[in-house]
């Protein structure tokens, strides 16, 4: 589900003029995997949870 996720979030978001990464998860998690990881626990492993949040983004 996180790998899902990650591959479905947009690599950039425009600020005031800047474009900002938003998928550098290197300051926070050592790995794709302890995110996903942090990811499934955060939405305690419900996948109607994930499908929701997949949907808000597309």
């Amino acid at each position: 589900m996180g790998r899902e996720l990650f591959n479905a979030y947009p690599p950039f978001i425009n600020i005031n003029g800047k474009m900002l990464p938003l998928k550098d998860i290197s300051k926070k998690f050592s790995s794709i995997d302890d995110f996903s990881f942090f990811y499934a626990t955060q939405i305690k492993h419900n996948p109607e949870k994930h499908k929701e949040i997949m949907e808000l983004l597309s």
